[in-house]
């Protein structure tokens, strides 16, 4: 395994944010990450999306898998919970 967390030959996602972790307004700036929790069932993933803003977890999901649908989900989590709280988040 790479230091980096990626697997050699395999290429990491682009940092679209330059590693500005700062926004000037509520949903401005989202971004995510996941990680794995051992059990005594087997690894569990787990992805977050969070808001640059405020710091908070606006999404999250589980799954037994890293595929896409992991991330995806806690985005979708996100853009749910922003609707129905009346803060639906658009593009600019």
């Amino acid at each position: 395994m790479a230091r980096n967390g990626s697997r050699a030959g395999h290429e990491r996602a682009r940092d679209l944010v330059a590693r500005d972790f700062t926004a000037q307004r509520p949903n401005r700036c989202w971004v995510a990450d996941f990680t794995h929790v051992a059990t005594f069932a087997g690894v569990v993933y787990v992805a977050f999306v969070v808001d640059v803003y405020s710091r908070a977890i606006v999404g999250w999901s589980a799954a037994t898998n890293k595929r896409t649908p992991l991330v995806l989900d806690a985005l979708d989590m996100g853009l749910w919970r922003r609707d129905r709280d009346g803060r639906t988040v658009r593009q600019d």
